[in-house]
């Protein structure tokens, strides 16, 4: 850390809603945050209600999916066939979660949740395999 470097803590759970941080850090701190991520929330364009209740109303029931899909290492080819379903909704919550970001916004911390699922996912495969099985690996989701 070089001198005179400022030095960032986290008063609340960055990965609460806009709404609930800003309410929370009103409360408890008295003061507007303007970090960047809370200027992110604030930008024309970012819709962060709708990706909020997303959050809230399906991604719990999405995570818990993943997590009964995800395999170990070197799963036999088969795995990932049944697994498909369950990659083809996390790709698409990723795509419906990423269209609720501002154009240019960088701090994707919902996004990141669910790329992380889809990589977990995908971990015990390789290329070779998905070939076998012929399914390809989604787009990405992070711009």
């Amino acid at each position: 850390m070089a001198e005179g470097e400022e030095i960032f803590t986290n008063y609340v759970d960055p990965h609460r809603s806009f709404e609930s941080r800003h309410g929370a850090l009103l409360r408890n701190w008295y003061f507007d945050c303007n970090c960047s991520l809370c200027q992110a929330d604030k930008t024309p364009g970012d819709r962060h209600q709708p990706r909020t209740e997303m959050m809230v109303n399906q991604w719990p029931s999405l995570e818990a999916e993943a997590k009964r899909n995800t395999f170990e290492r070197n799963a036999p080819p088969s795995s990932l066939t049944k697994a498909k379903p369950t990659i083809a909704r996390l790709t698409a919550f990723a795509a419906k979660i990423d269209a609720t970001y501002a154009r240019g916004r960088s701090a994707k911390l919902e996004l990141s949740l669910v790329v992380l699922c889809l990589a977990d996912l995908w971990a015990p495969f390789d290329a070779t395999q998905a070939v076998k099985v012929n399914l390809r690996r989604p787009q990405s989701v992070c711009r």
